[in-house]
């Protein structure tokens, strides 16, 4: 014998709890993915970390790292604004989870830059710094529409393969030159068997003024 109860509101009794029918949790107006068949998540590009700067001597971005789970990772940096003009922004790998150290050694980059609005054009290859790198050059102390927009590709070495490195492809109004963009692309490399799970950004010149960071994993 089947019966049918036939209402027109189904109300939780615990505040908050939800509604579940036949093994099916019904809450806040939605039903969650895991109960629907033949539902795949892809959400691939996941947010792992943020912070702000304010006048910061340095922003990290700390213990991302989770190679298992991600196969790259994107940093992603908005309304970057430098207190000092014509400065560079550094990179250093970090290791040692919320308290981390810096990698040291040896970094290596190359970079290609090209005028959009006007003919310079510049390159470096085979050029070495000592416990950071640069990618990106020339930024600009005044914000507003000027304030820059930059994205990087990551990679982190665990200790056993692979290695660190930041690739760029950016525009930037520089600010030795008003009004001039460039576009610049740059790689930078830290290789050998360190155990990178974070990063550290600085200015070459003084403070970060501001801006927002973002790390974001790439699923497998």
């Amino acid at each position: 014998m089947s019966s049918i109860i036939k209402v027109d509101t189904i109300d939780e009794k615990t505040p908050t709890s939800g509604v579940t029918i036949d093994g099916v949790l019904v809450k806040d107006g939605a039903i969650a993915s895991s109960f629907i068949s033949g539902l795949t998540d892809n959400n691939n590009f996941v947010l792992l970390k943020s912070a702000t700067a304010s006048s910061s001597a340095a922003v990290q971005l700390n213990n991302f790292r989770d190679n298992t789970t991600y196969a790259s990772y994107k940093l992603v940096i908005q309304d970057l604004v430098m207190a000092t003009d014509d400065t560079q922004m550094r990179l250093t790998f970090q290791s040692g989870g919320d308290t981390p150290a810096n990698i040291t050694g040896t970094y290596y980059k190359a970079y290609n830059l090209q005028g959009v609005n006007n003919t310079s054009s510049y390159e470096g290859v085979n050029q070495s710094q000592t416990g950071e790198v640069d990618i990106a050059f020339n930024l600009r102390s005044n914000g507003g529409s000027y304030a820059h927009q930059l994205s990087f590709d990551l990679t982190m070495n665990d200790g056993t393969k692979g290695i660190c490195s930041a690739i760029g492809n950016n525009l930037i109004f520089s600010a030795t030159s008003n009004g001039n963009a460039f576009g610049v692309t740059v790689w930078a490399a830290r290789y050998g068997g360190v155990n990178a799970t974070g990063i550290k950004l600085v200015s070459s010149s003084g403070n970060i003024a501001s801006g927002n960071f973002y790390i974001y994993g790439v699923k497998k």
